[in-house]
């Protein structure tokens, strides 16, 4: 599995998150793909990231399923974009 970088294509220096997030999406994405989601916005935050699968697994306790899944369900709700 390939390591993921995480680039913050916003133009300020600081993270705000909507309460959308975590109160409206996570009834249809679920509570690790927010995990996830928050994981990805704080390291964006910081600039330009790399960070390896087997990092963010075991920073969330989640297997590779759950990970490829959260990716897809992320990408699929327009809140990340995999390239």
């Amino acid at each position: 599995m390939k390591d993921y970088t995480v680039v913050d294509r916003r133009k300020c220096s600081f993270l705000i998150l909507s309460k959308a997030i975590p109160l409206a999406y996570a009834p249809y994405i679920g509570a690790e793909a927010v995990s996830l989601y928050l994981l990805y916005a704080s390291l964006a935050d910081q600039g330009n990231a790399v960070i390896e699968p087997e990092d963010v697994k075991e920073f969330l306790s989640i297997d590779d399923d759950s990970l490829e899944k959260c990716n897809q369900v992320l990408e699929e709700y327009g809140l990340i974009k995999l390239e």
